[in-house]
């Protein structure tokens, strides 16, 4: 998830020369992911902070100052870069937040690239939590199949729960799993984010709580997200992490960008709306302050996100077909002179008879 920090306002950068094309593009990309990255390990310590809320300060006393290390890296940006930030995370209520987001398209492209380490850890998570799926999972496979061969023997049916439980597992299973890495890492974040903003700087049990709230509710939106791409046919960028891009079924890139977009966009602002209201109440402010914003940015980050990966998904899907009907016409055995002549005089007739 995006990390929004407090940086300087814009006008302390107006004075400066323009950064060179080198910074600009290079050197903000790579200290954005380089800030994403600080992300991963700060969001598994939040997780320790939900089984002790001190485990955060702990590590920060221990020299460990995640916030400190990315507000550094974003010091590193070139003014323009910062400024855009800036701009974007002091704007006030959603319209004038898309305003600031669509004149600044390059602090897009950042928070898209801060994104992708943390969309990456879900990714591990999920692909860790199948895995684990799958081993537990043998001992009931392998019944399933004796019982069901003893049931043939016998002319008896197979244990229908046995199987509905395989197929479940087979057609949904590396949905919820995905969801449920999106989610834990979620968790992780909001609770480490609300301990460094809070005076004592620890998580008491109410907090932890509410920290704790945001797994189920990512995972369950994570989860809708997947499945209403799964049934458009369209690609997950979420799922793309965990298990690699998958081609789309029934779309072409246009199209398929446009509705991964959509869903990614639309994912994001929902969770979003949970993330807030959570950091907001653990931390005695109104559930809704500064919601316009985040849910602006969090629109916007996931269309850019989803996009992309839609397009290249639609752009595979085109490309199978091609090579398909190309196999295809390779595989037809060429007509003969004579049935050649026989298949145009057939068709000059059906032409006519219509």
């Amino acid at each position: 998830k995006i990390q929004i920090d407090n940086l300087t306002k814009r006008d302390e950068f107006t004075d400066r020369a323009p950064s060179g094309v080198l910074a600009s593009n290079l050197g903000d990309t790579a200290l954005s992911l380089a800030s994403g990255v600080v992300g991963v390990p700060e969001s598994l310590v939040g997780l320790a902070n939900l089984v002790d809320g001190s485990a955060g300060k702990k590590v920060q006393e221990a020299g460990v100052d995640f916030q400190g290390m990315r507000k550094t890296l974003k010091s590193f940006m070139t003014p323009e870069q910062q400024a855009a930030h800036a701009k974007i995370i002091n704007s006030v209520g959603f319209y004038e937040s898309l305003l600031s987001l669509a004149q600044e398209p390059a602090a897009v492209a950042q928070f898209v690239n801060e994104s992708l380490p943390g969309m990456a850890a879900g990714g591990l998570i999920a692909k860790g939590l199948i895995k684990g799926a799958t081993i537990l999972g043998q001992p009931i496979v392998a019944a399933n199949q004796g019982l069901s061969a003893a049931a043939a023997v016998t002319e008896g049916a197979a244990p229908q729960v046995l199987k509905g439980l395989t197929d479940a597992a087979s057609k949904y299973g590396s949905n919820v799993a995905t969801g449920a890495g999106e989610g834990i890492i979620m968790a992780g974040s909001a609770a480490e984010h609300i301990r460094q903003q809070d005076p004592d700087g620890e998580l008491d049990g109410e907090q932890q709580l509410l920290a704790a709230g945001v797994a189920p509710m990512g995972a369950l939106v994570g989860i809708l997200g997947g499945g209403l791409a799964n049934r458009l046919g369209v690609a997950n960028a979420e799922k793309a992490m965990a298990g690699g891009l998958t081609r789309s079924q029934s779309h072409g890139a246009v199209s398929s960008a446009g509705l991964t977009a959509g869903i990614e966009a639309g994912e994001e602002m929902v969770q979003t709306v949970g993330e807030t209201a959570a950091s907001n109440l653990a931390l005695g402010k109104d559930w809704d302050e500064g919601m316009g914003n985040a849910l602006a940015i969090a629109g916007v980050t996931g269309a850019a996100m989803g996009g992309p990966v839609g397009l290249v998904s639609g752009a595979k899907a085109k490309a199978v077909e091609a090579a398909l009907a190309e196999q295809e016409k390779e595989q037809t055995p060429a007509l003969s002179p004579e049935e050649q002549r026989d298949a145009d005089k057939l068709a000059v007739t059906s032409a006519r008879v219509k």
